[in-house]
């Protein structure tokens, strides 16, 4: 992907904004034919001893930990057939980033470096 000019700009997006920037995806949706995911969990909780890795265990530990686990951040990248972003004719290109505020890290399980890696790069308040 070649960005030109500008740069790419994360639109943060909450209960305050969510529906206006739905919107804003939903008009541009039909020209953005790939869509791409990241999850942010409170992280790994629990662990495996190396001896006992198989993938069986491995999925089953990744199970335990995501349905244990807070849900913190989902972002969101829409892409076309030559892997443009959405400039919404302006000089930048634009991905989401979904912030969900029932994590709190003072009753909820989590890795306190995780939480501090994403307090350093995201705009999201724990």
């Amino acid at each position: 992907m070649t960005l030109p000019c500008g740069s790419v700009m994360t639109k943060s997006m909450s209960s305050y904004n969510l529906e206006s920037e739905f919107e804003l995806i939903y008009s541009v949706i039909a020209f953005y034919h790939f869509i791409s995911m990241n999850t942010e969990f409170s992280n790994v909780v629990f662990q495996l001893h190396l001896v006992f890795r198989t993938p069986q265990n491995n999925y089953v530990l990744m199970k335990a930990n995501v349905n244990y686990t807070h849900l913190i951040q989902v972002s969101l990248t829409l892409s076309n057939d030559h892997d443009n972003l959405p400039t919404f004719g302006t000089s930048n290109h634009f991905i989401w980033e979904f912030n969900f505020c029932e994590f709190d890290v003072t009753p909820h399980p989590h890795d306190p470096h995780k939480i501090a890696l994403l307090r350093s790069t995201s705009r999201h308040e724990f």
